[in-house]
């Protein structure tokens, strides 16, 4: 499980219908004092910490309000060489999720969190990989479960997870490359 990633919002998503559209933090990498017009104010990418048992990405907590929006969250995965893998999300809302800027998954439901409830493979590039979720919600818990694992469900070889700010627009960088 991600043990942190980085959150920004919140932007509107009345009714849960906006869910398909990007935000604009989406758009590239992140300076780090750089803002964005959110739902009520400007918000900024602030560093999140999945809860110590369950691994739960708690995003209502850093985003508010927390109905009828959207919110990214965003986890830099490093491996040592390209690879196949499964990325395992649990989700409590919308999820549309990206690797290295390919959409990869998709759902639009209303459950709690829990773990892989949508399961996408993934090819990994070796270095870092960038996993961009867009949720969204209509009402109640925003929350995310973050995991790589091999395509078995085997733990993913040589697997680290980058926490810094510095590693989240290396990221971005890397995947505006190509």
């Amino acid at each position: 499980l991600a043990p942190a990633a980085w959150v920004i919002g919140p932007f509107a998503n009345t009714g849960g219908g906006a869910i398909g559209e990007a935000t604009p933090p989406e758009a590239g990498p992140p300076a780090p004092e750089q803002s964005y017009a959110g739902l009520e104010r400007a918000v900024r990418w602030q560093r999140i910490e999945s809860t110590p048992r369950r691994g739960v990405l708690d995003v209502d907590a850093q985003v508010s309000p927390s109905s009828d929006i959207r919110a990214v969250v965003a986890a830099v995965a490093v491996v040592p060489r390209a690879t196949d893998a499964a990325l395992r999300l649990g989700v409590s809302g919308q999820v549309v999720a990206f690797v290295n800027g390919v959409e990869v998954a998709r759902d639009d439901v209303e459950r709690p969190v829990a773990l892989d409830q949508t399961v996408a493979g993934v090819r990994l590039m070796a270095g870092p990989n960038l996993i961009l979720l867009r949720l969204g919600n209509v009402q109640g818990e925003l929350a995310a479960r973050v995991r790589l694992t091999a395509p078995d469900g085997a733990p993913l070889a040589g697997l680290r997870w980058e926490e810094t700010f510095e590693g989240l627009v290396s990221a971005f960088d890397v995947t505006a490359q190509g």
